[in-house]
């Protein structure tokens, strides 16, 4: 079933951000380094903050080697705070940051920076009176083409549809209820 909601999503011009796109179409837009918003620059993503105001979902999907994805969250964070907007929030984390080991240490510790941030606007949320809610999407490997060449790829992930089913849920929710870290990790199948 097909989401009314809207949804602007970063990084979702491949793989499961594709998928989340797609099921949110025609109401989502995808921007990404590709179409010429590239997280990295402090003016870019002033400019996404200001566009995630149009939308009921921002998803914070995108990552670059570095701090952009937490600076982006915090910049889309600190309007949807200051315009009182209603909507909610998802950001996508590791499972890494759950149970460490055997992932880049570069990766874990900017992921890590991105849980910092999380949890001080969790104690906002939960003592303000703000209309929006945030999620932390702490997910294991995901099921894409790029994940299926890995030597470890154990033969199944996290997939789209999965990420989507979670989305739909924590959104529909009662605006009360804060469902702010969800860990997600395939399991062996039976």
């Amino acid at each position: 079933m097909k989401s009314t909601a809207s949804l602007l999503i970063t990084g979702g011009n491949t793989g499961v951000g594709l998928e989340i796109f797609q099921h949110f179409q025609p109401k989502s837009k995808s921007i990404s380094f590709s179409t010429g918003f590239d997280i990295r620059l402090p003016e870019i993503r002033t400019q996404i903050a200001e566009m995630s105001l149009d939308y009921d979902i921002f998803f914070n999907h995108a990552y670059c080697l570095d701090h952009s994805q937490a600076l982006l969250f915090e910049e889309v964070y600190q309007l949807w705070r200051k315009e009182n907007k209603s909507g909610h929030i998802f950001t996508t984390g590791t499972y890494g940051t759950y149970a460490a080991g055997g992932i880049d240490p570069q990766y874990i510790a900017l992921k890590s920076e991105l849980d910092e941030l999380h949890k001080k606007f969790v104690q906002q949320l939960k003592y303000e009176k703000l209309k929006f809610n945030i999620t932390l999407l702490r997910l294991g490997m995901l099921d894409t083409e790029r994940s299926r060449q890995k030597p470890h790829w154990p033969g199944h992930g996290v997939r789209g549809q999965d990420i989507v089913k979670l989305v739909e849920f924590i959104y529909t929710l009662p605006k009360h209820l804060l469902i702010d870290d969800v860990v997600c990790e395939s399991k062996a199948e039976a």
